[in-house]
């Protein structure tokens, strides 16, 4: 049976005196026969993954939900938007962007101040990542949602619209999806084109383009 050795010939004797090296060895020796005889500390320790008979199965149920909503979330901000932009290649785009740190408010500003028009975006049809509502009531957002809204407030304008909402709309993304902007008639074609491809992601018109108004962007709740 094969042991573990600690060789120090190439490197160590330069450094450490030979009595120093002979006590590592034996303290590997040890520590290699305890691995592989399952004596060492802890090893006597094997019931861990039972649950044990008694437990408050209501907790267990909230810890295996949020474990659930946890890999959900993993989910969304690791698929890329490969998918999406290739249906984008046969159809009419007039512009496209991906919502990353400056949130959708901020990429959507960039977007429609250099095109010199307005978005007017509706909150309610923005697909959100499930519990991301609930979170923001709670207050529970990025500390980069204040500064995404003290640097683009200046150019939004909010009507009738629940603070929560207005967290999520300057909440920083990691991966949060693609902008798009085409004209109306293509809509359709790409949202079919979406389906037949059975991305597992959510597509939704969430706005429209104006002609350019006092504000880049108009958040309204339709």
């Amino acid at each position: 049976m094969a042991h573990i050795t600690f060789d120090y010939s190439k490197v160590l004797d330069k450094f450490v005196a030979p009595h120093e090296v002979d006590n590592l060895q034996a303290q590997v020796t040890v520590a290699d026969e305890m691995i592989r005889k399952g004596t060492g500390p802890g090893a006597d320790f094997l019931g861990w993954r039972d649950l044990p008979e008694n437990y408050d199965r209501e907790e267990f149920d909230r810890i295996l939900k949020a474990a659930e909503k946890i890999k959900e979330v993993t989910n969304v901000m690791t698929t890329l938007n490969k998918y999406a932009k290739d249906s984008l290649k046969n159809l009419s785009v007039n512009s496209c962007t991906d919502i990353t740190g400056f949130g959708l408010a901020g990429h959507a500003m960039e977007m429609a101040a250099s095109s010199k028009v307005t978005f007017e975006i509706d909150v309610n049809k923005v697909p959100y990542i499930d519990g991301a509502l609930e979170m923001a009531k709670m207050g529970l957002v990025p500390a980069g949602t204040y500064n995404n809204k003290d640097y683009i407030s200046g150019d939004v304008e909010s009507i009738n619209i629940e603070e929560c909402y207005l967290d999520l709309m300057y909440d920083p993304q990691t991966s949060g999806g693609l902008l798009i902007t085409l004209a109306e008639s293509e809509v359709e074609n790409i949202m079919k084109d979406f389906e037949n491809k059975n991305m597992d992601t959510k597509v939704a018109v969430i706005g429209r383009v104006l002609e350019k108004q006092e504000k880049s962007i108009v958040l309204k709740s339709l």
